[in-house]
């Protein structure tokens, strides 16, 4: 994933996926080697430039750039940036909206700021010690390749691995390495003249709450949908600042759908909406019903043949193996055919059921603290109890853990080819949201609410997740959820496969032979990076398990290849220690 590098460990080669679609530069100021290697995409929403008090790199897009270069009275984001640091000091980006991160050396104080962006999909990976060397950058193969040239020994974090095994995601600032961290969404750290690092927090998800119990229902949906308008404008509105055409992700969800939807009642247009399904699943025929109703160009990319799973390798390379492999399931090999000269971000729906709606289905879940959105039970009691980590309620543990470090991984892929953002992402639209009741959102009520009395067309289309409209009974509902399934269980009996899910690994597995036979091989090729007490875990999933946990120890094989393997066998980790023991 594109991005930038400062460290005082000396110069390294920045290296991408994408190379030859990236800008590169680099500066040395005060013993400090700084460079990025960019995205050649939304420059004007970029820095990398010394002014007289600062430094400044700025890596992503600031989708409230306009508003921001009038409320300040500037016409660049390198003043922009600058005037916001004179006034708000280090904290100064949390007025930023977008997917963004960056740094700031300011030279008096001879102090580095860098950043990550609130909900950390353009994520910053960093190593310190005790001598007062420090490394950061957008890619963990950027700090790896510099603890390699510095003949820094690793070892591995078998937390990490556990997490994988159990979650399929990271839960806190881990990586297979356990010299190396990633700044947790809405963190920053500041690295004073002798190389010593302290992390901070900025933003977390309900420490912005309004008192909303004045309010009516009216005036709650009212205000929600126009900051959700307004997140929607901003979002598309970059497209249009750079020339690009609108991409926008479309499904059988809501999410998407209402992303899409508000654009096309903006007056967005011409928008292609792309899709990932099985072929004939609901979300496939959904997805075509909304796009050819609102006259968008449409493109559907079948997942019958789940050739993607063959690229597990490249998805770590990109996602460094922090989230399942799966998890991104064909987008990228669709993306990596698409034309993106003439495509601008990629417009998703990503978190809006789990702050229109929520995580939880009541209020009486707030208080319990037990291990929540893992993949897998097998190894879930090895990782610390989530009550360790400061939360303060359980919907805030989901929405960091499950939400900003699982879900939003798969940004770290799309990165690679353009930059992206959700509305529902937008902080001031997020802070509103959290702030309604969950009795109110629980069970997508005042979702349907808000479609039904703001965007009521958008209600004609069925609903994947119950296979019904949302004006629909619930006694409709039933039925058609019980004709679903007589329906599956009839393909079944008759020696078909039924369409149950728009990514059925279990299916996949059982009916494809070449998948079956491409990942047991994987899981029992003999790999000299992986340990043996690792691959005792890593057997116990073989056996006696679904195909998804045979992915999560899939994707723990190949990460550690990737942050311990040498650059014969296709890792990054050349001259440092092998794992030899648990940590």
């Amino acid at each position: 994933m594109p991005g930038f590098f400062i460290s005082n460990f000396g110069k390294i080669e920045l290296d991408n996926f994408r190379n030859n679609e990236c800008v590169t530069d680099e500066w040395q100021i005060d013993g400090v080697f700084c460079a990025r290697n960019t995205l050649n995409k939304f420059l004007h929403d970029k820095v990398f430039a010394e002014g007289k008090e600062c430094f400044i790199i700025m890596e992503g897009v600031l989708l409230n750039k306009a508003e921001l270069l009038v409320d300040y009275d500037v016409e660049t984001v390198e003043e922009l940036v600058s005037s916001m640091y004179l006034q708000h000091g280090r904290i100064f980006f949390d007025g930023f909206r977008g997917s963004f991160s960056g740094a700031l050396y300011d030279k008096a104080r001879e102090e580095w700021v860098i950043f990550t962006n609130h909900y950390g999909d353009n994520p910053v990976f960093y190593y310190t010690d005790n001598t007062g060397c420090f490394a950061f950058g957008s890619q963990v193969n950027y700090v790896l390749s510099a603890l390699a040239k510095e003949g820094v020994d690793l070892t591995l974090n078998m937390d990490a691995v556990y997490m994988m095994l159990s979650y399929g995601f990271m839960v806190d600032e881990s990586t297979y390495a356990g010299e190396i961290k990633r700044l947790l969404p809405g963190s920053f750290a500041v690295v004073n003249k002798f190389g010593e690092v302290k992390v901070d927090s900025y933003y977390r998800p309900k420490e912005y709450l309004q008192d909303l119990s004045d309010w009516s229902d009216e005036e709650i949906i009212q205000e929600m949908d126009r900051l959700f308008q307004r997140a929607v404008l901003r979002g598309l509105s970059k497209d249009v600042e750079y020339g690009y055409g609108h991409l926008c992700d479309l499904s059988g969800g809501l999410d998407s759908r209402m992303t899409t939807w508000v654009a096309h009642e903006l007056g967005f247009a011409p928008i292609l909406n792309v899709a990932f399904s099985q072929s004939q699943y609901l979300d496939q025929l959904i997805a075509q019903e909304i796009a050819a109703y609102l006259h968008n160009e449409f493109i559907f990319k079948s997942l019958d043949d789940a050739n993607f799973i063959f690229d597990a390798k490249q998805i770590v390379e990109m996602n460094f193996g922090l989230s399942l492999v799966a998890g991104i399931t064909g987008a990228e090999s669709f993306m990596r055919r698409l034309n993106f000269n003439s495509l601008g971000m990629g417009h998703t729906g990503q978190m809006g059921d789990v702050v229109v709606g929520s995580f939880l289905g009541s209020a009486d879940e707030l208080d319990d603290f037990r291990p929540g959105g893992n993949y897998s039970n097998k190894r879930v009691e090895r990782i610390a109890p989530p009550m360790t980590r400061g939360y303060v309620d359980r919907e805030q543990y989901l929405l960091e853990t499950r939400g900003f470090l699982g879900a939003l991984s798969s940004h770290f892929v799309r990165r690679n080819y353009t930059e992206v953002a959700s509305p529902f992402l937008d902080v001031d639209f997020f802070n509103f949201c959290l702030s309604i009741p969950i009795e109110k959102r629980a069970n997508h009520k005042l979702y349907k609410r808000w479609i039904l009395e703001k965007h009521p067309e958008a209600a004609q289309f069925v609903w994947e997740k119950e296979g019904a409209k949302i004006t629909s009974t619930k006694l409709s509902r039933l039925l058609k959820k019980c004709m679903r399934g007589a329906k599956r269980m009839l393909t079944k009996m008759r020696g078909g496969t039924p369409i149950s899910s728009m990514n059925p690994f279990d299916v996949w597995y059982k009916s494809n032979a070449d998948i079956r036979k491409w990942i047991d091989e994987e899981l029992v090729r003999e790999r000299p990076t992986c340990p043996s007490y690792v691959r005792a875990e890593i057997d116990s999933y073989i056996r006696d398990s679904s195909t998804l946990e045979k992915m999560q120890a899939l994707t723990t094989l190949l990460a550690i290849d990737y942050y311990f393997g040498d650059a014969s066998y296709g890792g990054l980790g050349a001259g440092m220690e092998q794992p030899s023991k648990e940590n």
